[in-house]
C-alpha cells in the first residue's frame, strides 16, 4: 500500500506540474517561429551570399506574418497543441508539455504540401 500512496503522490505532483508549466499561445508562436527560420537559413545557406541575405530577411517578415496569422493553440489544462489552420482544416504540428513546446514531425509535411498554397 506504501508504494501505492507514493506514485500517487508522484502522479498528483506530476499533473500539478503540467498545469502549471502548460506553454501559453506566445511560446507556441515563438517556437514555431524558431523552428520556421531555421528551415528557411538551412534553405538558403546554400545559396549566394545576396540572395541569403534577402531570403533571411524576407523569410523572416513572411514567418512572423504566416505564424501570427494562422497559428492558435488548444489548451487541455495539463498540456496544449499547436495548430495550423488554413482553408478551414486544421493541423496538429505541435505540443506544449511542462513549459516547453515540442514541434511534431508533421510539420515538415505540412510545410510541403500546405504552406505552399499561401500567398502573404
Amino acid at each position: 500500500m506504501k508504494k501505492l500512496q507514493i506514485f500517487l503522490v508522484f502522479i498528483v505532483i506530476v499533473v500539478v506540474a503540467a498545469v502549471f508549466t502548460n506553454p501559453n499561445e506566445k511560446k507556441h508562436k515563438e517556437a514555431l517561429k524558431a523552428k520556421l527560420k531555421t528551415h528557411i537559413q538551412e534553405y538558403t545557406d546554400r545559396e549566394d551570399f545576396m540572395t541569403r541575405s534577402l531570403g533571411m530577411l524576407l523569410g523572416g517578415a513572411a514567418v512572423d506574418q504566416l505564424v501570427d496569422s494562422y497559428i492558435t493553440t488548444e489548451n487541455y489544462i495539463i498540456f496544449s497543441k499547436t495548430i495550423l489552420t488554413i482553408n478551414g482544416k486544421k493541423k496538429e504540428i505541435g505540443v506544449g508539455f511542462l513549459g516547453n513546446v515540442y514541434p511534431t514531425k508533421k510539420i515538415d509535411e505540412v510545410l510541403t504540401e500546405e504552406l505552399s498554397q499561401i500567398r502573404l
